[in-house]
């Protein structure tokens, strides 16, 4: 199993790991690519310059994709210091956003131009919202929320398009308006960004609910 993601002690590849051993009786390793902190830009040149990634990738029968968050979280701290450029304050999300689409859409293909196993189950991962409370209380919610929509929108169309299977982790986390505040429910890590353990443990069993196409059978498209 890969994954381009790891955030350390608090991880949910180990369980999702754990998950495909029991559930297709079958011996499992993992290997990380990650830089932390990168965004899709960052992601998609290591996964199309470094050898030992490019390699790994190839070799993988599961791999899982989670991206995205850090390319939003960055223009929304420019847009929270009122430095985001243009007469509303939302250039650097709009043009943030436009990157992310080229990004994702090219590390989907280059993954899949890597990896041409038809039975390599392939997985990612929509973006959650750590946020609700904190833009709610100075009135941004619905701006934040706005962009983050339209990221997830793209990951679920763009990932179904290439052959990828999507686990809604911003609907497990977030609800299904968008509007649950997974802080108070303590899925969210005490730097208030990343998951928790038990919300890294959500993230695994919603891989885990849409099963392992193209393996065991189960329906392509969820």
């Amino acid at each position: 199993i890969s994954s381009p993601l790891n955030f350390g002690t608090n991880n949910y590849v180990p369980v999702y790991s754990n998950y495909i051993a029991k559930d297709l009786a079958v011996n499992t390793n993992i290997n990380y690519y990650n830089y932390p902190g990168g965004d899709s830009a960052v992601l998609l040149n290591a996964i199309k310059t470094n050898q030992l990634w490019r390699t790994g990738l190839s070799q993988s029968n599961v791999i899982t994709l989670f991206i995205g968050f850090n390319d939003l979280y960055g223009s929304r701290l420019s847009f929270k210091a009122n430095t985001c450029g243009g007469t509303d304050n939302q250039d650097c999300l709009r043009t943030a956003y436009t990157n992310f689409q080229a990004n994702y859409d090219q590390t989907l293909t280059e993954i899949k131009t890597l990896n041409t196993n038809p039975n390599t189950v392939l997985r990612t991962i929509t973006i959650y919202n750590p946020f609700v409370a904190q833009d709610t209380a100075d009135g941004s919610f619905a701006i934040y929320k706005s962009y983050l929509d339209q990221y997830n929108s793209y990951i679920w169309s763009k990932a179904l398009e290439k052959g990828f299977l999507v686990a809604d982790i911003y609907y497990e986390f977030n609800g299904r308006l968008g509007t649950d505040d997974p802080v108070a429910r303590n899925i969210i890590y005490t730097d208030g960004i990343h998951p928790s353990q038990k919300g890294m443990t959500i993230i695994a069993n919603t891989l885990r609910s849409i099963k392992y196409s193209p393996v065991d059978g189960s329906p392509a498209i969820t």
